[in-house]
């Protein structure tokens, strides 16, 4: 399902653009942003294992949408170490409180 919608919203994106003649990177980075973080919350509702590395990706794509969105431009490699960094500490607190 979440192939589904990432393919309808590139080609609905491709088509806003051709039409406006605007520049949607800022929106297409928050769409799949928000389509991998859903997927993962999808996989974690039916208790299916979710992936770091979508997941990561996800954060990684919402941050930069919303900050070009936002006027801000992200600088990729420092955002990527920063997620990196908010993922490893994740882990170390969820194994704490699990045991």
């Amino acid at each position: 399902m979440a192939w589904g919608i990432f393919i309808f919203f590139i080609g609905s994106l491709w088509i806003v653009a051709e039409l406006t003649r605007l520049d949607m990177g800022s929106y297409f980075a928050l769409g799949v942003g928000l389509i991998l973080i859903g997927l993962n919350l999808a996989r974690r509702s039916i208790g299916t294992k979710i992936s770091k590395f979508s997941l990561g990706l996800g954060v990684l794509a919402l941050l930069v949408g919303l900050g070009a969105l936002g006027g801000l431009k992200l600088p990729l490699v420092p955002t990527i170490v920063v997620i990196i960094g908010i993922f490893i500490v994740a882990e170390a607190i969820a194994k704490k409180e699990s045991g």
